[in-house]
């Protein structure tokens, strides 16, 4: 039985591309202090608003750095099979392939990274002006 990585990697780096533009809307609302209870003190809402912003944060840090680990093992074994085509074009073909997918994967990581990071923090501006 043959794992096909591509497919799968592909499919690891959408999930992880959907989970962190999915809890972004999530912590830029918590950061502007939309969670505010009716009535209630804001001293509780900006600490909710913060434990909000930490738990996405983190949520989204962790999927990220699993997508980072598996892309550069993914790039690593690429980067093996091209070596070991042996003059194979087909399989050179197949491994170059492999090396340009988790290049890009790596690519979109990186930029899920600082997007989620430059919304976090212009969230976090907009809530300390609030204040």
């Amino acid at each position: 039985m043959s794992i096909n990585f591509r497919s799968a990697y592909a499919r690891l780096g959408a999930v992880a591309v959907g989970a962190s533009l999915a809890t972004l809307p999530m912590a830029a609302h918590a950061a502007v202090g939309a969670l505010t209870p009716a009535g209630g003190d804001i001293n509780t809402s900006s600490t909710l608003d913060e434990q909000i912003s930490s738990i996405s944060g983190s949520v989204i840090d962790t999927v990220l750095l699993i997508a980072g680990v598996l892309a550069v093992i993914y790039l690593l074994y690429s980067g093996i099979q091209y070596i070991t085509s042996a003059g194979n074009p087909e399989k050179a073909k197949g491994a170059r392939q492999g090396i340009i997918n988790a290049v890009i994967g790596i690519v979109v990581i990186i930029a899920a990274f600082f997007i989620v990071r430059l919304a976090v923090g212009s969230g976090n501006q907009i809530n300390s002006l609030n204040n």
